[in-house]
């Protein structure tokens, strides 16, 4: 599942994920567009923060990433 599907699903705003996880809501933002990927350590965090809704295969690797975005 794509984060920012899981956001809206769960009615999460970046920042509030943001806040959650140890990052900037700017950060999110760019995760959730493709531009950057997570650190390994945030991608966890997000991971568990989600519940495994959001894996960290989809934040850390660009294929996954894209095949989440198309």
């Amino acid at each position: 599942m794509k984060l920012d599907e899981w956001r809206t699903r769960e009615g999460v705003t970046q920042k509030a994920l943001a806040d959650r996880v140890g990052t900037s809501q700017s950060f999110i933002s760019e995760i959730e567009s493709g531009e950057k990927a997570a650190s390994d350590d945030l991608a966890a965090r997000i991971e568990d923060e989600t519940g495994g809704a959001v894996t960290f295969l989809e934040l850390k690797h660009p294929k996954y990433r894209k095949a989440a975005s198309e």
